[in-house]
């Protein structure tokens, strides 16, 4: 059968191979890459590594530079890159616990202690040397603060924090990571900081008051796992509720629920009983 065509190869670029488009294509070299590495090592986000990077060619006057991504990695790479990294020192998002085992033996020899809960609704202890140093404090005993945090990081897990008011402000005794906000994985979390450290409350098994917000997952496992301690809402998530509270009722006029709302912040600072 006869030839239906003829291809010929030309090893000359017909482009450009100079302009910013056709720059912004190149990969990223091996010591650019390492450079980004020691970036995230020394704590930095994708986007502060972004800016960084970039702001070294701006002083330099170095345009051709910030547009090569072989120097000036694209978005997309460097994003790349921190997913790279982040597998290799801190472990999967989807499994990180074989990650952490490996460490566990690292954080034990700065005397912080690393407990976790493994199953679907994980759970992770940490107590480092300043926080072991808060418990046997008086403080400790009367009123712990509970605050959390959800959708952290690429796994959206939730940080939840305890702290203790103390003359040089606020203190932390605990911080739990942990898969959801649901009742139970916080009953997972609590249960660690419970089994591991029964007399973390200035010597006590619990505080004499928990201070929170008005999760009910959060203050049902509370309750379940330290039942004596009694729980109050603060003034900000009382206020909070009540403005949700105002909004809700659509029939009512906006400055008639400034008014209100007014109302009953002064209602909050008012100590005075008749």
């Amino acid at each position: 059968m006869p030839l239906v065509g003829e291809v010929k190869i030309s090893l000359l670029h017909t482009h450009n191979t100079t302009s910013a488009e056709t720059l912004r294509m190149l990969r990223v070299n091996d010591e650019v890459r390492q450079q980004f590495y020691q970036y995230f090592s020394d704590g930095m986000s994708p986007i502060e590594a972004i800016r960084f990077h970039e702001n070294k060619f701006l002083l330099e006057d170095n345009f051709m530079g910030l547009a090569n991504a072989s120097l000036n990695p694209t978005h997309n790479q460097i994003y790349y890159l921190h997913e790279c990294w982040r597998d290799t020192n801190l472990g999967s998002s989807i499994n990180p616990f074989d990650k952490l085992k490996e460490k566990v033996p690292f954080y034990e020899s700065i005397g912080t202690t690393v407990k976790f809960h493994d199953d679907h609704l994980w759970a992770v202890l940490l107590v480092t040397p300043l926080m072991k140093r808060n418990h046997p404090l008086s403080s400790s005993k009367e009123i712990i603060f509970i605050d959390s945090t959800a959708s952290c990081e690429t796994s959206s897990s939730t940080i939840t924090i305890m702290l203790s008011a103390t003359k040089v402000g606020a203190l932390p005794l605990a911080v739990m990571i942990h898969a959801s906000q649901c009742m139970q994985n916080y009953i997972n979390a609590f249960e660690l900081l419970k089994m591991n450290f029964p007399q973390c409350f200035g010597g006590q098994d619990h505080p004499d008051i928990f201070m929170s917000d008005d999760s009910s997952a959060e203050k049902g496992a509370l309750a379940a796992v330290w039942p004596e301690a009694k729980q109050l809402l603060c003034h900000f998530h009382v206020a909070q509720a009540e403005w949700r509270w105002l909004f809700s009722h659509k029939m009512m006029e906006q400055e008639e629920k400034s008014t209100f709302m007014k109302l009953f912040q002064a209602v909050q600072v008012f100590d005075y009983i008749f």
